[in-house]
């Protein structure tokens, strides 16, 4: 009775710790911080949760098949070199991608020779990888280490795949934010192209001679293509040219 007494102690005080953890990841994502900041101040929150241990979050680049180390937390420098950019493999951060499923290593030995090559420094013995999960897919990794063999068990796993649930709608989020900006800063600048096109050509009109019309429409090409200079030739018919108008900027104003 004692041992079951302990052992729902124990449950009770697991389980208030990791509903702390969650609190803590969504204030943090709740406040007005850039997605580096997001990001960043939740690899440390995870870190600090499961006895300081390292940790990475990566951004999955779908066009060209790489993962993007974002975060990192504890990583000495040359394996954090090692991680910066993972082309899509056979690693653990690559299962994890692809499948959209936690994987874990126990032993770094017994592991992967894909991961056994980008941890080959001696830093890190045991990790744990989740996917950041979107409406459209997975958009990154999470991940955290230890320099100890069997360091994540059921209770680690719980929480970093807690953290990427949290964290993945994070991050598609600003993307989409990021590539609604692109979009409206295209559209802004086909408007202005337009308002400008709309502009030569009310400027073209019957009392002008052909000349002078064909003037305006140079100069409006010279600064679309941003030359030093544009003329309109025609062939004389003996393998020579003659210009028939040329804008100011131009070098040749003669046949």
């Amino acid at each position: 009775a004692v041992r079951r007494l302990a052992i729902t102690h124990d449950s009770e005080q697991e389980r208030e710790s990791q509903l702390q953890f969650l609190d803590n990841l969504k204030n943090i994502i709740f406040e007005p911080y850039s997605l580096v900041e997001v990001l960043n101040f939740s690899l440390n929150e995870i870190s600090q949760t499961l006895d300081s241990c390292s940790g990475a979050i990566f951004i999955f680049n779908a066009s060209r098949k790489e993962l993007y180390l974002t975060s990192s937390v504890k990583l000495d420098q040359a394996l954090e070199s090692t991680l910066e950019r993972i082309t899509l493999g056979n690693d653990i951060f690559s299962r994890t991608q692809k499948t959209s499923r936690p994987h874990a290593i126990g032993r770094l030995s017994q592991s992967d020779k894909a991961t056994q090559s980008l941890f080959g420094g001696g830093q890190v013995d045991s990790a744990l990888a989740a996917p950041l999960m979107s409406r459209n897919g997975c958009v990154g990794v999470i991940a955290t280490f230890s320099d100890l063999p069997y360091q994540f068990t059921r209770r680690e796993s719980e929480m970093v795949s807690s953290a990427a649930n949290l964290l993945g709608p994070v991050v598609a989020s600003f993307r989409m934010e990021r590539e609604i900006r692109k979009l409206n800063e295209r559209l802004a600048a086909n408007a202005e192209e337009r308002s400008s096109q709309f502009s030569i050509i009310s400027s073209l009109n019957g009392e002008m001679s052909p000349s002078d019309n064909l003037g305006i429409l140079l100069e409006y090409g010279e600064s679309v293509l941003q030359s030093e200079g544009l003329v309109l030739a025609e062939s004389t018919g003996d393998s020579k040219w003659k210009i028939t108008r040329a804008t100011d900027d131009s070098p040749f104003d003669g046949d």
